[in-house]
């Protein structure tokens, strides 16, 4: 098993988990910079009042996001400062979080570079991507484009609501979405 970097929640707890196989390396941004790359030589006129490209992609960080064929509404400009206002970043690998996306808090560390950090009120936010976040147990709440939304009170992470509560963690899908089998098995594996 190997272990990943000095990460812990924002109550310093760490998370070791194992798997068969051994971890990829982290998916890292290649650069500090959101931008529209034209995809076409075609201009137009975009309802925000801009002229340029008719069509674009979009750099996210190294990660680009390609047109589908369908000119956007406005222009690749326009698109960077939204971009920049309704999205964060993943203080570990620096990849852009979305807005809705599941995220992980993370306490801080001198290992995250300050461009990258987003910091609320009960740590650091990261993403809950498969080769960067080392454990769900991170989990944490969403992104919501402006502020994070916790998922479980004081803004803890999913095993430090484990660890406070000695109750199951299913997220913030609350007893009402839960599915009711699920809560069955778990009361009934926990009376064995």
């Amino acid at each position: 098993m190997k272990t990943r970097d000095n990460l812990s929640s924002p109550d310093g707890m760490t998370i070791v988990a194992s798997s068969r196989e051994e971890p990829k390396e982290v998916l890292e941004a290649r650069h500090d910079e959101i931008r529209s790359i034209a995809a076409s030589d075609d201009l137009k006129d975009f309802v925000c009042g801009h002229r340029g490209p008719r069509f674009y992609d979009m750099d996210l960080y190294g990660q680009v996001l390609h047109n589908n064929g369908t000119s956007p509404e406005k222009c690749g400009q326009c698109c960077v400062k939204w971009f920049q206002t309704g999205t964060c970043r993943c203080a570990r690998c620096g990849l852009i979080i979305f807005p809705g996306d599941p995220v992980a808090l993370y306490g801080p560390s001198a290992d995250f570079k300050p461009e990258r950090v987003t910091e609320v009120p009960s740590g650091v936010i990261g993403c809950l991507r498969w080769d960067c976040c080392p454990s769900g147990g991170f989990f944490a709440g969403h992104w919501t484009g402006k502020d994070f939304c916790p998922a479980f009170s004081n803004g803890r992470s999913a095993v430090e609501e484990c660890f406070a509560t000695g109750q199951i963690v299913v997220g913030n899908i609350g007893d009402d979405v839960a599915p009711k089998w699920y809560q069955r098995l778990w009361r009934f594996l926990r009376g064995r």
